[in-house]
């Protein structure tokens, strides 16, 4: 269960960054900083403290591993996604 709530943790706050990344675009406030790398860093701490937690918990290392190789890849691959497709449309737009 713990899973199921990281992964949809991290999801929700990709888009959320997405969505203001888009935002500032459009109100030309951006600073070509890439939301997308932004969030990766973040949510690997994230899912660092969440692994520290796990195994301090009791739970294997080699468990722990497996598991947060899905809760850093799924949120991080859908926020590498939605930045190169903003970057693409961008470099359309011009």
């Amino acid at each position: 269960m713990r899973t199921l709530l990281m992964v949809a943790t991290g999801v929700v706050l990709a888009l959320a960054f997405d969505v203001v990344a888009v935002a500032l675009d459009r109100r030309g406030m951006g600073r070509g900083d890439d939301a997308g790398a932004l969030f990766i860093c973040i949510w690997l701490a994230v899912a660092a403290v969440d692994f520290w937690i796990g195994v301090d918990a009791g739970n294997a290392v080699g468990l722990e591993l497996g598991v947060h190789l899905l809760i850093f890849a799924l949120p991080a691959a859908l926020a590498w996604h939605l930045s190169r497709r903003r970057q693409g449309r961008r470099t359309m737009a011009r």
